[in-house]
This record gives C-alpha cells, structure tokens and sequence, in this order.
C-alpha cells in the first residue's frame, strides 16, 4: 500500500491544506519511519471469512483486521421502498444477471459496455432476464427493445443488500464495497477489474470457488468471455452452493454494523499518538526524502501515479490467508 499512499498523496495534501492541517509525507513508509515505531495504525477492514490477514512485523502493535464497514442490513433497508415496476420485474420466476461496474464509468465507454452486455443476453437462453446498472442516458433501439420485451430492467440506484439476494449471478467490477456486498448476499460473482485493488479481489472470489475465474481485465472483456463464465455459473452447482454457505456465515456472525468498533480504534490511535513524530517541516522533509532517494516534489509526477495503477501486482501473495473452512 506504500505505493498508493504516494499516488493519492497530492489529493491528500490538497484536502489537508484546505482544513489547515500539516501536509502528509511518505516519511512514515520509509525505514526508521513512524510504521516501524509502531506509531501508524493500520485497519485491515476485510470480512475474515474472505481473508485473513497475516499481521506485518513491522507494526505489531496497531495493526488490526476489523469486518468491512457494511451497515447492518436493517440499517440499510430502514426507510428504503422499493419500486413498483423493479419488484414486479423480480417477481417473475427465474432470478436475473445483474451487470453493473459500479463508479468505473470514466474507465470505459458506457455505450460499448452496454452493448456488450446485450450481445451477451442474445447468447443466454431466451428466458434469461438482466438487470442493467449504470447505463446513464444510453439510448439505442436495442436496448429499448430488450426494456419493451421485459428481458431488460433499468435500475437507478438500488441497496445492493436488497437487491442481489434476489439475483442468480453479478457481473461487476471487484471493487471492495460490491465485493463485500455480493459476498454477503450469498451470490456467485463474474469480475471486470478495472484498476487498483481489484484484480486482487477477483483472485480472492476465485479461491474461494465463489467465481469461474480470476477476472475479465476490462480491456479485454469481450462478449464471448462474459457469456462462457455466464453460462459456467449458471450450471454449477457448486459454485451457487458455496456463494450461499459463506453468506450465510457472515450474516450469522454479524449481529451488528463494525462501523462503531472502527471508529473506538481510531479514537483510541488519536489519543495515544505522538503526532510529533509524524509531522516535519517542509526542510526537513525534503532532507530525509533526499536521503532515501525520493525525488523532493510537491507535485509528484503523473508517470508515478500512473505506475501506482499500472505496476503493481495485485495476486494473492503469502500475507493473504484465505479462509481454509470456506475454501474447501
């Protein structure tokens, strides 16, 4: 993550400066830094029933693994009514494909993606009805044909712990809020990663026997590869039966949101630490980044942002556990 820390760092120090807070620096990745004296709290915030995360020696002492930071599902649904039209459409037999790559609009044009996902619905057995999330104003004759005829449902924006319990498979991009989601919903997913952490995620379902494969990389998907995993997932059994035993663990063993437990971490990291140590003046950041070889830049170049999304490799590696009960 010391990679992203430094991507994300000019968006970081914009927002800091803004609040009138000292700037951050990648001062506390770097040897002899405040992650080695133990004085940067890490929240791994992953459902253990996904991962395990093996704790970095390094940061014994404030490193913890806490549940992804869902609302409890009564929480989410408390004042959520459901469309008349949506509910109709899902009460005909058969559970829809949900297709929906979340906020990646910008990573891909939303025409083609849609486009695709028509093709794919050609290729399923007629009786296969979708659920088409993030088309925007996309207009085609197409697409309107497949809304008129009932094969298609439009949906606007929709809680996922509502919705995909009610659906046979999604088709997303492995980001960790509609993983997590998908995941507690019971369902088998298809991964688009995009960029970032999101081929990692599609390994993680994959292992678990939760996905056909380690991900379509959006730049590659065709329709051919969604509808072959499509139609994997839609005829084994397997794969459907240990979707729903792991989210049935997990809605058992969540009684209620971590939400509050993240937060008494956080107060109790801000209480105990020595923010002295964080914080240098702009001299002497530049003297310890001089030392380690950083090039001293406010405005760190593009080509090193791009190289924190393109370069890294984001595979299981040996500090990630999978869950050995549910991957079985």
């Amino acid at each position: 993550m010391e990679n992203c820390h430094i991507g994300l760092l000019p968006i970081y120090n914009k927002r800091l400066k803004e609040l009138g807070l000292p700037k951050a620096g990648r001062l506390p990745w770097l040897p002899g830094g405040a992650f080695e004296k133990n004085q940067i709290l890490v929240i791994h915030a992953l459902n253990k029933n996904l991962i395990q995360i093996q704790k970095n020696p390094l940061n014994p002492l404030n490193e913890v693994q806490l549940d992804y930071p869902y609302l409890s599902i009564e929480e989410e649904l408390e004042d959520y009514v459901p469309p008349n039209d949506l509910v109709e459409f899902l009460s005909i037999k058969g559970n829809p494909i949900y297709f929906g790559y979340g906020s990646m609009h910008s990573f891909s044009d939303v025409k083609s993606r849609v486009s695709i996902w028509l093709r794919v619905m050609d290729l399923l057995p007629e009786n296969q009805r979708a659920l088409f999330s993030g088309v925007g104003s996309v207009e085609s004759e197409e697409l309107n044909d497949a809304v008129k005829n009932g094969r298609v449902f439009i949906l606007n924006h929709v809680p996922h712990s509502w919705l995909f319990p009610q659906v046979s498979c999604v088709v997303h991009h492995g980001g960790a809020g509609t993983t997590h989601a998908v995941i507690r919903a019971g369902v088998p997913s298809i991964v688009i990663p995009h960029f970032a952490d999101q081929p990692w995620w599609a390994s993680i379902l994959y292992h678990l026997g939760v996905a056909p494969s380690t991900g379509i990389q959006a730049n590659a998907v065709t329709t051919e590869k969604i509808t072959t995993e499509l139609l994997i997932v839609l005829s084994n059994k397997e794969i459907k039966e240990k979707a729903d035993k792991i989210g049935s663990k997990i809605r058992k063993e969540q009684k209620r949101s971590p939400v509050s437990k993240i937060v008494a971490y956080i107060e109790k990291y801000w209480e105990k630490t020595n923010w002295d140590v964080l914080t240098l003046d702009d001299e002497q950041q530049k003297i310890k980044e001089k030392e380690h070889g950083y090039p001293v830049n406010e405005n760190y170049p593009e080509n090193e942002i791009k190289n924190v999304l393109d370069g890294n490799d984001f595979s299981l590696t040996s500090h990630d556990v999978l869950s050995a009960e549910l991957r079985e």
